[in-house]
């Protein structure tokens, strides 16, 4: 399934803003070597190679260290306050 290029730099936008790992351009098979859960990803990615796409990483924090959840947004954060929350606050407010 394709998606329009707008939809895919939304999604890309909005991965950044959480803290994951963004890459864009044309896949190309340069090696091999890699798996996750057991899928062998060089196999996984060769149904796009050729093709202008992004690459979303995102690496799961383990809980503990002071991790809290937000109850209103869903995520992790540190501190007393969901910083996510917090700006969309205070943008709502204007004061941004």
């Amino acid at each position: 399934m394709a998606v329009s290029e707008s939809e895919a730099r939304r999604l890309a936008l909005m991965a950044q803003e959480m803290g994951a790992a963004v890459l864009r351009g044309s896949l190309q098979c340069l090696g091999e070597g890699w798996t996750l859960a057991g899928t062998d990803l060089g196999k996984w990615l060769g149904r796009y190679e050729g093709q202008n796409l992004f690459l979303i990483a995102v690496p799961i924090r383990r809980s503990g260290g002071g991790w809290k959840t937000c109850s209103v947004c869903g995520r992790q954060f540190e501190g007393d306050e969901c910083p996510y929350c917090r700006e969309v606050r205070q943008r709502l407010r204007g004061r941004r």
